[in-house]
């Protein structure tokens, strides 16, 4: 064994055992030239270059493209990949390396599809729309990630390096996309993301799933979605070995997979026209070209909802023995204590005929089979000729056990591998939340605004919980997130105990109109336990539409007369199309100018081109007004304002400072009150009155 190869098993055997801590992965910027696959596909670009964001440690590293063309799409590959081997140090995963363009993912919503992340030039998703870049591509709390507006839904990709369920390596890439509804009406969201493998120098490797190697088009549905995949193209001689996990601890397994040629899934952005039997050489060329591509159906998504779809993608942890017959073994290396696992055995003959073949599992105690027969007979196997085993198993003691594979042969020496695998008592999370019990209006608004939100995770098992998140799962329309922030908080690794404890929070932003009790649930999930709900009810108040006025200011002329200004405020009105308000003016305390028109200067709801003559305007928005003298002695004068925003439109929500005009009259007398005639209406969009308080002032010139 060469030096290099010892210290990497060394720090294997480390990692494994809990010795040591990996660094954590860094962020690399960089760029370099762009370019096409295959020379006869027309798919090379424009030339132009494009920032490249990657994360990456001793074992493997992701890669996401800046843009503008082909932003979001990202590629994976090896830095020293299995430490037990030295022939697969960076070697691609995913094709593309530096310049990520072949993986691409569409979301589908109402039936229409649409590219994640940014347009393309190229083959993969050629003339399918794009959506609007809200978060550029850049590293955030550890990860890689970019948000894109389709319409009503914002779609948020998260790309991290996280430690495989396999070999307990920080050797995976995990793919994660956040869904969330920011509109008021309901859509049905689905979401396919292709995946281009390419392994090593071999771009078209099988798939191996359970007991079934595919080299040809293959769709599993439902039930028969793995847990896992495989790809490798020779136990003897593997380039690279890959894994894909579908099924796991803060996984969503996809609805569908299908296995096919890369240039299928290139041109076609949701349904695959698959051909049983063909392999994956894409149509007009002569080299396999494999890809996969996984479907999580559309299902509809209410207003404010997020869902997640997450997968995982890396290294496979395969442990292999050479000889006549070489021997691949792949498991866990850590399970839950009760839960179900598999495990898989590949089986490949190397050399001439072998006879009686036979495939043993040896389980330590503490570890039963619950699917399968623990010894497997596979008669004759001729030269090249490979089998593959699955087994379905589960633990019911806790601590560190080996697991075996034995397989003899009548005419040739047995071949056996062996396995760690540590047995772990479920991790047990807590949420404690803490959020306001109601909220006050104070100023014609609610407050406070925004509202903070606060989570404290403390992990209450015995193990640490691995890649812990909080989810802000289940937003009110009363109490939104606030634009561009995420509902998801990542929090890594949390030790037990109050000492690892983390605390995270979100600002919501109260929703004036819509009083009552706005429910908010939180989830936090980990790698390696059960996810944990929690709840809280905040009770938002109603707040009073009104007309009233503000404080009288008084301006003193040089002739020595006195001018009040004062605002008409009309707040917190919803849908807000037209008004008539009358105001009550006592002759003898407040004259209005001459002209009128110098009395009245519009307010912010008054928005467009004004005519400041009475009674015209433009088609847009329109204030006019009228004075009706009292006529008897005593009796006071009528002031209408009539306000219609016309082909502007409704205003939505007024506010809390919503003007409708300032008002300007010579002051009479020390004192005065402005108050509002019975008469005074307002009218929503659709012509239904909106009931108003209505507030008098009084005044005087100290």
């Amino acid at each position: 064994m060469n030096a290099t190869l010892g210290r990497a098993r060394l720090m294997s055997m480390l990692v494994l055992a809990g010795l040591v801590v990996l660094p954590a992965a860094i962020a690399l910027a960089e760029s370099s030239p762009a370019g096409g696959k295959g020379a006869n596909t027309g798919d090379r670009a424009a030339a132009g270059d494009s920032t490249v964001l990657s994360l990456a440690n001793e074992f493997i590293r992701v890669v996401i493209n800046g843009g503008p063309q082909d932003a979001g799409r990202f590629s994976v590959s090896t830095t020293g990949g299995d430490p037990t081997r030295s022939d697969d140090d960076s070697r691609p995963l995913v094709y593309g390396m530096e310049r990520p363009w072949t993986s691409y993912t569409t979301v589908k919503v109402d039936d229409e599809c649409y590219l994640f992340g940014g347009p393309t030039e190229r083959r993969a998703g050629l003339g399918v729309p794009a959506g609007k870049e809200i978060l550029s591509p850049r590293q955030q709390d550890g990860q890689l990630v970019t948000a894109w507006q389709i319409g009503d839904i914002r779609v948020e990709q998260r790309l991290s390096i996280v430690r495989s369920f396999d070999t307990g390596l920080e050797d995976s890439v995990r793919v994660q996309y956040v869904l969330t509804n920011t509109g008021t009406a309901s859509h049905v969201v689905g979401l396919r993301m292709v995946v281009d493998t390419m392994l090593g120098d071999n771009d078209g490797a099988p798939f191996r799933v359970g007991e079934h190697a595919f080299v040809s088009d293959a769709r599993l549905e439902g039930a028969d979605v793995p847990d896992f995949w495989q790809a490798f193209d020779s136990l003897t001689n593997p380039h690279v070995t890959s894994q894909g996990t579908l099924r796991g601890p803060q996984l969503v397994p996809p609805d569908a997979v299908v296995f096919t040629n890369w240039g299928k899934l290139a041109d076609n952005p949701w349904d695959v026209p698959l051909e049983p039997g063909r392999d994956f050489t894409r149509a007009g060329e002569y080299e396999l070209d494999s890809a996969i591509a996984l479907f999580w159906q559309p299902r509809p998504l209410a207003p404010g909802e997020t869902r997640t779809i997450a997968t995982q993608y890396g290294l496979a942890g395969i442990s292999i023995a050479r000889g006549f017959l070489s021997l691949g073994f792949s498991s866990p290396v850590q399970v839950v204590s009760g839960s179900a696992f598999q495990v898989v055995a590949y089986v490949e003959n190397n050399e001439g005929e072998a006879r009686d073949v036979v495939a043993r599992l040896v389980l330590p105690g503490g570890i039963k089979l619950l699917s399968g027969e623990l010894q497997r007979g596979l008669g004759t196997l001729k030269p090249a000729a490979s089998r593959q085993l699955v087994w379905v198993l589960t633990a019911d003691k806790l601590g560190e056990f080996q697991l075996g594979v034995e397989v003899t042969s009548s005419n040739s020496q047995p071949v056996q591998v062996s396995r760690p695998i540590s047995v772990i008592s479920p991790v047990r999370l807590k949420v404690e939340t803490s959020v306001p019990a109601s909220l006050q209006v104070v100023g014609e608004a609610l407050t406070p605004n925004p509202v903070r939100l606060t989570a404290r995770v403390v992990n209450l098992g015995a193990a640490p919980a691995e890649n812990v998140t909080v989810q802000l799962q289940k937003t009110d329309p009363r109490l939104p997130l606030v634009p561009a922030d995420s509902p998801l908080r990542y929090l890594g690794r949390l030790d037990p105990g109050d000492s690892g404890a983390v605390e995270v929070s979100w600002l919501l932003a109260p929703r004036p109109g819509e009083p009552g009790a706005a429910t908010l649930a939180l989830q936090a999930v980990s790698d390696n336990g059960a996810a944990v709900t929690t709840s809280n009810v905040v009770q938002v108040p109603a707040i009073t539409p009104r007309l009233f006025f503000g404080q009288p200011r008084l301006v003193r002329l040089a002739d020595g007369s006195n001018i009040v200004e004062v605002d008409l405020f009309a707040t917190n009105i919803p849908r807000f199309q037209r008004a008539r308000i009358g105001l009550v003016i006592q002759p003898a305390e407040l004259q209005p100018l001459d002209p009128l028109s110098l009395s009245i200067r519009p307010g912010t709801l008054a928005v467009g081109d004004l005519s400041l003559s009475g009674h015209t305007g433009s088609p847009e928005v329109m204030l006019s007004w009228e004075l009706v003298p009292g006529g008897v002695p005593g009796q006071p004068d009528l002031l209408w304002l009539y306000l219609d925003r016309g082909n502007r439109g409704a205003v939505a929500w007024t506010g809390a400072q919503s003007t409708v005009a300032t008002l300007r009259f010579r002051l009479l007398k020390p004192t005065f009150t402005l108050s509002f005639s019975v008469g005074t209406q307002v009218w929503r969009d659709d012509g239904q009155p909106v009931p108003v308080q209505l507030l008098s002032v009084h005044g005087e010139s100290k």
